[in-house]
């Protein structure tokens, strides 16, 4: 189930232009703020981040838009009578495969940024993250 959500959220988020407009124009922006949430970071490290992010941002612009366009389009037309599950998991394979393209590209790059970080900046990722735990821990518990 957890599959088919995660799929369904993904093509609502690939298919409205104005949201792709806004990812692809600010993206860079928004992936050097949320770095610098967890990390902290330096002006140097900040320009560092946007300028990669736009590259990457241009190549998926020009790649992989492309391919989620098509993708879509296959989507579209094969649920005119309904998907299977069969199609479902094979949609989601593909929607995989592109993921994986991705993260592939960003490897090097989030591997360079970890070697220009300092242990303070590594001393703010842990505190941000046992933040982060604690208040899930929280709000699992208030469920309960």
């Amino acid at each position: 189930m957890k599959k088919i959500i995660l799929f369904t959220l993904s093509l609502f988020i690939f298919s409205a232009c104005n949201t792709t407009k806004l990812v692809y124009d600010y993206g860079d922006k928004y992936v050097s703020w949320e770095l610098d949430s967890y990390f902290e970071l330096n002006d140097e490290q900040e320009d560092w981040v946007e300028e990669r992010m736009k590259i990457h941002l241009e190549w998926h612009r020009a790649q992989e838009l492309p391919r989620y366009k098509s993708f879509l389009t296959d989507i579209q037309n094969s649920s005119k009578d309904g998907l299977t599950m069969s199609e479902l998991d094979e949609g989601y394979s593909r929607y995989e495969a592109k993921q994986r393209r991705t993260f592939e590209r960003l490897i090097p790059d989030a591997a360079l940024f970890m070697t220009k970080i300092s242990r303070e900046q590594i001393n703010n990722l842990e505190r941000k993250m046992t933040e982060e735990n604690e208040e899930m821990l929280t709000k699992v518990e208030n469920r309960q």
